[in-house]
């Protein structure tokens, strides 16, 4: 939020106007949000197995955040503009998948492990409010550690408009 209201003001300074728009040039692509998280028991990542391999942990958060995609889209783009963004051309997840290293993903696992071991939540845009949207996908994700969920294979369709975000929401 600093950063965004300290680079406006810059801006300003220098009679430019900085925007942090999902979608502010039709032809060019829009601004993206990603949203990195680990989580840990005391010194140990709860995302990695001995061996290196993604935990059953790490698999159950990632099928919570892909369970309520379709409803966290609502903090992920919350404004109608955030939706122009949100096509089938551009450079972003139009449905809840997941994947190794796909940075089309909506959850992408980065190829890093040990204590760099994490999940990337690709699904929002820069006008998302980071706060909310930080707590929104920790509590997806714990749903699916509660419910002990694992990740399916078929994305779900992310909505297109923000009236159906709102309506999964």
């Amino acid at each position: 939020f600093l950063l965004k209201e300290a680079t406006k003001a810059l801006a300003h300074r220098e009679d430019l106007q900085a925007t942090f728009m999902a979608k502010p040039f039709a032809r060019e692509e829009g601004s993206g949000f990603h949203l990195h998280i680990s989580l840990w028991r005391g010194d140990d990542n709860a995302f990695l197995q001995a061996d290196g391999s993604l935990s059953e942990t790490c698999l159950a958060f990632i099928a919570g955040v892909m369970d309520h995609a379709p409803a966290l889209t609502a903090f992920a783009s919350p404004t109608v503009n955030s939706y122009k963004r949100l096509q089938p051309d551009g450079i972003v997840a139009t449905a809840a998948g997941w994947s190794h290293d796909n940075r089309l993903a909506y959850v992408r696992v980065p190829p890093e492990r040990g204590d760099s071991t994490r999940v990337e939540a690709r699904g929002a845009d820069a006008s998302a409010n980071p706060y909310l949207l930080t707590a929104v996908t920790l509590l997806a994700g714990l749903d699916g550690i509660e419910r002990d969920l694992r990740p399916t294979e078929t994305p779900k369709r992310l909505p297109r408009t923000l009236d159906e975000a709102l309506d999964e929401l």
